[in-house]
């Protein structure tokens, strides 16, 4: 087994689980050395890898970072009884789930025009994944702090109609609104001969993550 918990190797740094006990996700980094899931990553790989640091600011704008983040999580929340799946019948967003849909709104900032817009962009994702973690944390408290605890259980960690999730469907629909009307203006003004690099959905790879900015500039 390898000599890994949430107070890091010497189980002196506890800040981290302080924090995770208190159900505080948005405050806590599950990232970093010494107790993130890169600190685990390198730990596993024999230390023959080293991860660069992860600034707080930059916590929810990878897709890469996210998948990471949501497994990571989960399986430590599985260990509450925090189900990875809603059983039939019941509707919400679980956290992969929704990590699985925030990550289709993280790739929409490869299709935008300016870095500008961009950062614009991933600033309001972050904003409202952290609306979400916040989300989570009260339904971790709903049943933990259950007058009936034995009674209560776990569901959806949000509604699908949670706040954060509407705010990134109108973020969505308002560029796809954007990109419409610029897509049209450019087939006017260009015709036939717009090429590659006119500026559509189709000529970007939103699996380059090279191209998408960082934050912490």
């Amino acid at each position: 087994a390898l000599p890994w918990n949430f107070c890091g190797v010497d189980q002196t740094k506890t800040e981290q689980l302080s924090l995770l006990l208190k159900f505080k996700l948005a405050e806590t980094d599950l990232y970093n050395a010494p107790c993130g899931v890169y600190a685990l990553k390198q730990m596993t790989a024999g230390n023959t890898r080293t991860y660069k640091h992860v600034q707080r600011v930059d916590f929810y704008c990878s897709p890469t970072r996210i998948l990471d983040f949501s497994d990571f999580l989960g399986r430590t929340l599985a260990g509450l009884g925090v189900p990875a799946h809603l059983p039939a019948g019941v509707q919400g967003y679980t956290l992969a789930s929704f990590c699985d849909f925030y990550v289709e709104m993280l790739k929409v900032s490869l299709t935008l025009h300016s870095q500008k817009e961009q950062l614009r962009w991933l600033q309001g994702c972050s904003d409202n994944f952290v609306g979400f973690l916040r989300c989570a944390e009260a339904e971790l408290r709903r049943v933990v702090t259950a007058p009936e605890i034995a009674k209560a259980s776990f569901g959806a960690v949000m509604p699908l109609d949670g706040q954060p999730a509407l705010n990134l469907a109108r973020m969505r629909d308002g560029v796809a609104k954007v990109t419409d009307a610029r897509e049209i203006f450019d087939w006017l003004g260009q015709g036939s001969h717009a090429g590659p690099g006119s500026g559509s959905v189709s000529d970007i790879d939103p699996d380059k993550e090279e191209h998408r900015p960082v934050l912490n500039l």
